[in-house]
C-alpha cells in the first residue's frame, strides 16, 4: 500500500492519550500520522492499513492493543464531543465549517 492521506478532520475516539482531532491523515502500511491542534502524531499499528475510499466516514485502527476509531468530524459530532473541550468553544453553523476551520488553521505557533 502506497502512502494515503486524507484531506479531511476526524474526531479520534479512542482510550489513549493521542489528542482528540486528526486532521489529514496519513496511512502507510503500519504507520499512521495526522496533526492536531498541538502538534504531530505518528502511531505504530499492529496490522496494515487496508485499502480506503477517498473521505471514509469511519477509520478503525489497532495499535497498543486497542481499538482507536477515527470518525468524519461533522458538526452533530463536534457540538457533542469536542465543543466543550476547545478554547474559546468556538461555534460553527455546518459541518464544512467546522471541517474548513481545522483544515485551514495554523494551530502550531511558531517564535
Amino acid at each position: 500500500m502506497s502512502s494515503i492521506t486524507i484531506q479531511g478532520v476526524y474526531y479520534v475516539d479512542t482510550p489513549s492519550k493521542v489528542g482528540h482531532v486528526a486532521i489529514r491523515p496519513t496511512f502507510q502500511e503500519k504507520i499512521a500520522r495526522w496533526e492536531d491542534t498541538s502538534g504531530n502524531r505518528t502511531v505504530r499499528l499492529s496490522q496494515p492499513m487496508k485499502e480506503l475510499p477517498a473521505l471514509p466516514s469511519r477509520i478503525e485502527l489497532v495499535f497498543e492493543k486497542q481499538i482507536t476509531t477515527l470518525e468524519y468530524l461533522t458538526l452533530e459530532l463536534y457540538n457533542e464531543k469536542l465543543k466543550s473541550k476547545v478554547v474559546g468553544s468556538p461555534t460553527f453553523s455546518s459541518t464544512e465549517e467546522v471541517q474548513r476551520y481545522y483544515l485551514e488553521t495554523n494551530f502550531i505557533r511558531y517564535e
